[in-house]
């Protein structure tokens, strides 16, 4: 893997040193820096790209991610903001810029993007398991377990969605269906979730 990181990197400087105003390779060294921690030296590579094209949507783009990575929230929103502006029809920028609205409490704002996000990819798996989130943290417990099934189900890889579907089910007053999404989740969660997994099986045991 490093092997390939190496490569793609010297590809983007060579081409860079042809055209410093190569704004893809720009955003694309930006994006190898961030994946390998260097968020400093990804966030210069990606406001090179946008003093290069302020209108360049995926720069804004991979420069949100990375905010909202740092925690710098209302960075990451603008940035969002103005990828919509450029191409509304970008699922994963509602996605994101749900997100960032669920975790600053404006959960119909939140819950306005993920409706978006699933207008334009009805299998988007992550808008189901975030508006459920949503939903949940609006006391709406059927419609949030009813998010969480669907994302599992269209990517049951996102196992979270079994723990925070049992929390909604323990709210609604359904205790052995909050049981059996606790047992799916011990059962399926990776060994990196042990603080939740711990959590679950005290639930269980109760």
């Amino acid at each position: 893997m490093k092997g390939q990181f190496d490569q793609a990197m010297a590809d983007f400087n060579k081409a860079l040193s042809i055209n410093p105003k190569y704004g893809k390779a720009l955003y694309m060294r930006g994006l190898l820096h961030s994946q390998q921690g260097r968020n400093e030296q990804a966030l210069i590579d990606y406001n090179k790209a946008l003093e290069i094209n302020n209108k360049n949507d995926k720069a804004y783009y991979f420069r949100g991610i990375l905010y909202y990575s740092l925690g710098r929230q209302d960075q990451a929103l603008a940035d969002f903001n103005q990828v919509l502006k450029i191409n509304p029809r970008q699922a994963q920028a509602y996605n994101n810029r749900g997100s960032i609205y669920t975790a600053k409490g404006r959960y119909d704002q939140a819950i306005a993007d993920f409706n978006r996000a699933l207008g334009l990819d009805p299998r988007h798996a992550n808008a189901y398991y975030n508006r459920g989130l949503a939903y949940f943290y609006k006391n709406l417990y059927d419609k949030a377990i009813g998010d969480f099934n669907k994302s599992v189900e269209l990517d049951p890889k996102l196992v979270d969605a079994y723990f925070n579907k049992a929390l909604a089910q323990e709210a609604a007053g359904r205790q052995e269906e909050a049981r059996e999404a606790y047992a799916a989740f011990v059962k399926l969660a990776p060994p990196g979730a042990a603080a939740q997994i711990e959590q679950a099986r005290k639930r269980l045991q109760r």
